[in-house]
C-alpha cells in the first residue's frame, strides 16, 4: 500500500499549497491604498462622539445611573 501513502502525501502537499495561499492573501499581502467611498455627514459624527462620551462617562461614574434606577424602582415598588 505504498502507492496509497504516496497519493496521500501528494494530496496533502496540494492542500498545503491552497491553505498557505489563503494565509498569505489574508495576512502578508499589502493592502492597496484607497480612499473611503463616502464621507459621514456631520449628524452621524455628532451622534458617534456623543455615544463615545456617554460610554466613557458612564463607565467611570456609573453612580448617577444607578441612583436614578434605584429611585425609579423605589417609586414603582410603592
Amino acid at each position: 500500500m505504498v502507492w496509497l501513502a504516496v497519493i496521500g502525501v501528494l494530496n496533502s502537499l496540494v492542500s498545503v499549497f491552497f491553505y498557505v495561499r489563503v494565509i498569505y492573501l489574508l495576512y502578508m499581502k499589502p493592502l492597496p491604498k484607497r480612499a473611503p467611498a463616502y464621507s459621514e455627514p456631520w449628524p452621524a459624527r455628532l451622534v458617534a462622539v456623543a455615544c463615545a462620551v456617554a460610554i466613557v462617562v458612564l463607565g467611570i461614574l456609573p453612580g448617577w445611573v444607578m441612583n436614578a434606577a434605584e429611585a425609579a424602582a423605589r417609586t414603582l415598588a410603592r
